[in-house]
């Protein structure tokens, strides 16, 4: 037997064993990116499901917010009738009933909304002083009115940067931070109003 028939088998051995140990390398890796992938699936998955649960949170916040604003123009509306035709016998249970509904729809907005965000702490010390005047039928209107427009100004950037939420954790397929999320009010805050944003932010953004 001489030298190469000795080496030619050898040398197969160890192309065959690198091949298995190439193959063998290359089986794992790609077990590996499948379960990536499976795992990248089903974390877009988790976070479309908790989108579309956000989309429901978002109709179903946005229908108390017309809520409390149809009961207060209600409520004004009613004032007005009394300041102009004198006496209404009925007044006083007019604005408790008032009161109570105002009452109600508040404290389903509280459990909706985060206490920790800025905004919602501005909504509901704005709801709060709007409520304390109901049992004034000589409310100052156009108080009453600022009040208002600002109530609305805040649940529209509530609403707004919600659905931006939703848009930008679908479009990412990750959840977004606490951090992402005060950027986004910032967005529509500015957006919508920069000075009544900056003096929101003055006042409640320490309390965070």
């Amino acid at each position: 037997m001489n030298l190469v028939d000795v080496i030619t088998p050898g040398i197969g051995l160890i192309t065959i064993y690198f091949s298995w140990k190439s193959s063998n390398k290359s089986n794992k890796t790609n077990l590996k990116l499948g379960e990536l992938q499976d795992s990248t699936a089903g974390k877009h998955r988790i976070v479309e499901n908790i989108g579309a649960q956000r989309i429901v949170w978002i109709n179903n916040v946005r229908e108390l917010f017309v809520e409390f604003n149809s009961l207060c123009a209600e409520l004004q509306i009613n004032n007005e009738l009394v300041l102009l035709n004198g006496v209404d016998e009925n007044k006083e249970g007019k604005l408790i009933s008032y009161s109570q509904q105002l009452l109600k729809v508040m404290n389903n907005i509280e459990l909706y909304l985060n206490p920790n965000e800025p905004y919602s702490q501005f909504l509901f010390d704005r709801m709060k002083e709007m409520r304390e005047k109901v049992h004034d039928v000589n409310t100052v209107y156009h108080m009453f009115n600022l009040h208002r427009e600002m109530v609305v100004f805040a649940q529209n950037v509530i609403l707004k940067a919600e659905w931006r939420r939703v848009k930008k954790e679908t479009d990412k397929g990750e959840f977004i931070d606490k951090k992402d999320m005060l950027k986004i009010f910032n967005e529509v805050g500015k957006e919508m109003n920069p000075g009544a944003h900056e003096s929101i932010l003055e006042k409640y953004f320490k309390k965070t």
